[in-house]
């Protein structure tokens, strides 16, 4: 089984990436890889946000951060490439727990309760709110275990790691 970042259930082999990826593909539509970087900037500031602030704010909710934080973002796909039109902005999360550090994995995923998946869900929803249709989030234990080419940008010791 298989957990995967923006959702409350288990579920086998990242069935909403493989669907974002494939309306990705489907629909044609495209962004310029100035677009790309403009809105990996977004994603790093609202991460950076996640891990200073007590509380997210989606929609007209603020929902409190009591259990996590990020520890790190990965940029995976198209984006890696060359290529001036990019697909879609695939980012894979870590989070970790803000009580001890611990870095989140399948098995520690298995033991929460219904507030830690749903802290976990705003999380990922906030993150993934600087542009819905156009970022794709993932387990960085996935790409990583699968060995998908990736690039580390970000650590929440360090903070950027590389230039966008």
């Amino acid at each position: 089984m298989e957990w995967s970042a923006g959702s409350t259930k288990m579920r086998g082999e990242q069935k909403e990436l493989e669907v974002g990826a494939t309306l990705a593909r489907s629909s044609g539509r495209k962004m310029r890889r100035e677009s790309a970087d403009a809105l990996l900037e977004r994603v790093l500031r609202r991460v950076e946000r996640v891990n200073s602030a007590e509380s997210v704010a989606l929609g007209r909710e603020r929902y409190p951060l009591t259990y996590f934080f990020v520890d790190n973002v990965r940029v995976f796909g198209s984006y890696l490439g060359t290529e001036p039109m990019i697909g879609d902005l695939d980012i894979a999360i870590c989070c970790g727990l803000r009580s001890n550090g611990m870095l989140l994995t399948r098995k520690t995923v298995e033991n929460f309760g219904k507030p830690q998946i749903r802290e976990h869900d705003h999380i990922c929803g906030y993150i993934k709110a600087a542009s819905p249709r156009r970022v794709d989030l993932a387990n960085s234990e996935t790409i990583l275990r699968h060995r998908f080419p990736n690039r580390l940008i970000y650590t929440r010791t360090s903070g950027r790691i590389c230039d966008i």
